[in-house]
């Protein structure tokens, strides 16, 4: 190197990331804006309790269309939201040619039908053909399986072959993470029915505890059982109902937990209920001698009492 050269070291400017709102936009030829409120009123519709959804769910969706480079504006793809958030994909028919038409290693497809004696429908068989292997992927879907009664499955024909074509796509080409229509409604349905078991609240159906005044010596009548987290009478004077966990009430059963894994009330519904009667009214000798016995203090989980007469 000559003396006195200096040495230049050129800087590259950071890397500006796109956002993938930004992106899809740009791809569609649309200001971000306007591409957000159309995709929205289109493939996003608020649910039916009137929920819409959120950015973070927005976004989602736009990266699983960027991913397989679907149109959202043309409905090849578009979502559903369930009550406890997050998007389920749903892909078109269309959606789903577009995506097997285009991959680089599809060598075509072949349908075959089966139909009973009576001509009736019964199963649909789709060839998939892969340019890199030397056999084709084969899929069968049943009508007995697929069917619903909703009106596209009036043509049962083209829906069934339908359904073989997207499951045989899947086998061939490792689609993940996107469904059709009748999938993403079972998935919201299930999904909802999970969410709203976790808040209903569940009544043991126990009915009213004997009467105090029963005083005719016999053996107690038996409390129905109660399972975890049910609403049981205590009948100590307390409020009416309060969410108790039970202990089983049956001696065998299980073993009982250890006083330090408790960490709230535990107490058996049964045995209180027996021990709040029973410490009220005299045995037939006269005396009150019946000492309750704690549920914690054994190694089964059982309430018993004996009196002594």
């Amino acid at each position: 190197m000559a003396e006195g050269a200096s040495t230049a070291v050129a800087i590259a400017p950071p890397r500006q990331l796109k956002s993938v709102l930004v992106d899809m936009a740009t791809r569609f030829g649309m200001e971000p804006a306007a591409f957000e409120a159309t995709v929205r009123a289109t493939c996003m519709k608020p649910d039916k309790n009137g929920r819409v959804p959120s950015r973070e769910e927005f976004a989602a969706f736009l990266l699983v269309a960027k991913e397989y480079k679907l149109n959202p504006l043309t409905r090849e793809i578009h979502a559903y939201t369930g009550k406890g958030g997050g998007i389920v994909p749903i892909v078109s028919i269309d959606g789903w040619i577009n995506l097997i038409n285009s991959h680089s290693a599809c060598d075509g497809f072949e349908f075959e039908f089966d139909h009973d004696d009576e001509g009736k429908l019964i199963s649909c068989t789709c060839k998939m053909f892969r340019k890199d292997r030397s056999r084709p992927v084969v899929v069968t879907e049943w009508l007995s399986e697929c069917v619903r009664n909703t009106e596209p499955w009036a043509m049962k024909h083209r829906m069934l072959r339908h359904k073989a074509l997207i499951q045989g796509a899947r086998y061939a080409f490792g689609f993940a993470g996107i469904y059709d229509e009748d999938e993403g409604q079972k998935i919201i349905a299930n999904r909802n029915k999970e969410i709203q078991g976790e808040f209903t609240e569940v009544d043991d159906g126990g009915g009213p505890p004997a009467p105090a005044n029963d005083d005719g010596g016999g053996p107690p009548v038996p409390a129905q059982a109660a399972t975890s987290g049910e609403r049981v009478d205590d009948g100590g004077g307390s409020p009416a109902h309060k969410t108790v966990t039970v202990i089983d009430d049956f001696p065998g059963d299980k073993p009982m937990p250890k006083r330090d894994d408790l960490d709230i009330p535990t107490i058996c519904a049964a045995h209180r209920r027996r021990r709040h009667r029973r410490s009220r009214r005299p045995s037939r000798s006269g005396s009150t001698n019946w000492k309750p016995r704690s549920p914690i203090a054994g190694t089964q989980a059982h309430c018993s009492s004996k009196t002594t007469s």
